[in-house]
C-alpha cells in the first residue's frame, strides 16, 4: 500500500509552476498529516526535494519541531503580510509595474498597491507567469503577459528563492536580465527569513535551467521582513534607507 506521504512528496517534487511559499506550505501540511514520531525524518526528505528553494528545507525542519506543524503557517502568514506591506509602500504611486514568474508574495504586493498596469514577462504559452496574470485580472487589476524582451515599467517587483548576506539573491532564470534592463529604476525583491542563506552570492545555483543567482545592484532593494538596516551590513545604503524613510530623495526609488 502506498504511503500517503510518498504521494504528496512526489507531487511536491514534480511541481514546477508554483513558487517557494506555496510549496513550503504544502510541506507543512505533509508533516501535519504524519505521525509525530515520523516528522523529523520526513522533514529531512522534504528538505532534500528542492535544494534550489531553501525555504522548503527551513520551514519543514522548523515545522517538524512543533507539536502542531500548522502553527508555523500562522507565523508565515504574519511575516508575509508584513513584507507585503513594506514592499507595497515602495510600489505605491507607480503607474506601471513589471514582474516575472508566479510569486504569491508579488501577487500580495500588487493587490495592495494596485498599480494602473502590470506586465509579466513570459517565455512562451506555458510560462507560469500566465497564471499570475490570470489571478491579477481576477482581482480586478490590469495585467498583461509580454515577452521578456518587451518588459518595461516604472519599476519591477520580483520574488526570490534565496537571499545572501551581500544583498544578492536567487530567482527564476531571466531575473538577471530584468535587473540589468531596469538599471536606474527600482527592482524590489520579496523574501522572508526562511530564504536567507549565509554567505555571499554564489556563481551557480541548483537547477540552473530554472534558477539563477543575481548579484546585488544599486537599483535592487531586498524586502525580507528584517528591521531596515539590521542584518544587511554589506548592502548599499540606499537599500536600507528606502525602508527607513519612504521619501529618501534617492532617484532610484519612488517617492
Amino acid at each position: 500500500m502506498t504511503n500517503p506521504s510518498d504521494d504528496a512528496i512526489d507531487r511536491l517534487r514534480a511541481d514546477r509552476e508554483r513558487g517557494a511559499s506555496a510549496l513550503a506550505k504544502d510541506a507543512v501540511e505533509i508533516l501535519a498529516a504524519a505521525p509525530a514520531a515520523d516528522r523529523p525524518a520526513l522533514a529531512e526528505r522534504l528538505a532534500a526535494l528542492r535544494l534550489s528553494m531553501p525555504a522548503i528545507a527551513a520551514i519543514a525542519r522548523e515545522a517538524a519541531r512543533l507539536r502542531d506543524p500548522r502553527d508555523l503557517l500562522i507565523e508565515i502568514e504574519t511575516e508575509h503580510e508584513r513584507v507585503a506591506e513594506d514592499a507595497a509602500a515602495l510600489v505605491a504611486g507607480a503607474a506601471s509595474v513589471a514582474t516575472i514568474s508566479n510569486s504569491s508574495l508579488v501577487e500580495r504586493v500588487l493587490g495592495r498597491a494596485r498599480p494602473d498596469h502590470t506586465v509579466v514577462g513570459v517565455h512562451g504559452s506555458t510560462d507560469e507567469g500566465h497564471q499570475l496574470v490570470a489571478r491579477l485580472k481576477d482581482a480586478g487589476l490590469d495585467a498583461l503577459a509580454v515577452p521578456m524582451g518587451a518588459l518595461d515599467a516604472d519599476l519591477a517587483v520580483v520574488g526570490c528563492d534565496a537571499i545572501f548576506d551581500d544583498g544578492g539573491f536567487v530567482n527564476r532564470s531571466g531575473t538577471a536580465e530584468l535587473v540589468a534592463r531596469f538599471a536606474g529604476r527600482p527592482v524590489i525583491v520579496m523574501g522572508d527569513r526562511w530564504r536567507r542563506v549565509a554567505g555571499p552570492t554564489p556563481a551557480v545555483w541548483s537547477e540552473p535551467e530554472l534558477f539563477e543567482p543575481v548579484s546585488a545592484a544599486r537599483n535592487v532593494c531586498v524586502v525580507d521582513g528584517r528591521e531596515p538596516g539590521k542584518g544587511r551590513p554589506d548592502l548599499p545604503e540606499s537599500q536600507t534607507e528606502a525602508l527607513k524613510n519612504r521619501d529618501t530623495g534617492d532617484p532610484n526609488f519612488p517617492a
